[in-house]
């Protein structure tokens, strides 16, 4: 008998996203943002820079992250209650 366990890859989604939100919010891709802020701007006629350097925007963005701390508790709290139902739903199909 075949059975399936939908709370596996529900529990990781969530710890997934959870994990995406914690690395994006380290300012690893901020870089990578300012390039394509430059080159959208770059196609503009007149443009305002709104920032100088990607050192400035990098400052700026860290500035809103400590001021909007992520809420992570949900995701946490679904993710680690899906992944413990999917380990006893498991452990109870072994011993069916």
């Amino acid at each position: 008998m075949i059975l399936s366990n939908s709370f596996l890859p529900a529990g990781v989604v969530n710890l997934a996203v959870a994990g995406f939100i914690l690395i994006g919010r380290t300012g690893l891709f901020d870089t990578v943002a300012f390039g394509f802020i430059v080159f959208g701007e770059s196609f503009k006629k007149e443009v305002v820079r709104r920032y100088d350097s990607a050192y400035t925007y990098k400052k700026i963005r860290d500035e809103k992250r400590r001021a909007n701390p992520p809420y992570l508790l949900p995701y946490w709290v679904l993710g680690g209650v899906s992944l413990g139902i999917a380990i006893v739903l498991t452990i109870v199909f072994m011993y069916m």
